[in-house]
């Protein structure tokens, strides 16, 4: 007699059980997809920090070839786009802003006695996707680059 009343006593504590696994799944599960979300979202922000550094340099490279401002500026303005062909779809044009400053011993100069030249690259990046976790729609993303001018390169027609 006490081997039963034991026995449907376990079975009673079982029954209790049922469903606490699916209760436990429908509290977890939310709080999981938040993580994921958020991690997500971090991934793509160093993403597009990383791909803004990048055409940077690049820019910044490709500006200290220029033979005039305006040959640096559209140089660095060809290589930044072609860094970020469709990163800055928030930015005016959808093309990343390049700003090219010529540079002598860290104040800026005009360009055919400078020494090397600062590039700073901006885009406007689109994180739609995570607003849902607290991002903001979209988010300007700007990286400086410097890179000494070439001086195997005739500039300003004193060649």
């Amino acid at each position: 007699m006490r081997l039963i009343t034991l026995l449907r006593s376990g079975w009673r504590g079982a029954d209790r059980a049922r469903g606490s696994m699916a209760v436990e799944f429908v509290v977890i599960a939310p709080a999981f997809v938040l993580l994921l979300l958020i991690v997500s979202a971090g991934g793509q922000w160093v993403n597009v920090s990383g791909q803004v550094g990048g055409a940077a340099r690049d820019a910044a490279r490709a500006a200290s070839v220029g033979r005039s401002a305006g040959d640096a500026q559209a140089q660095a303005q060809l290589a930044a786009a072609g860094d970020l062909p469709s990163q800055c779809v928030a930015s005016p044009g959808g093309a990343p802003s390049v700003t090219v400053i010529p540079m002598t011993g860290g104040q800026v100069a005009d360009f055919t006695a400078a020494t090397a030249v600062q590039v700073r690259v901006s885009c406007g990046a689109s994180l739609a996707a995570f607003r849902l976790v607290g991002f903001p729609s979209t988010r300007t993303f700007s990286d400086t680059a410097v890179a000494p001018l070439d001086s195997f390169v005739c500039r300003g027609g004193q060649c």
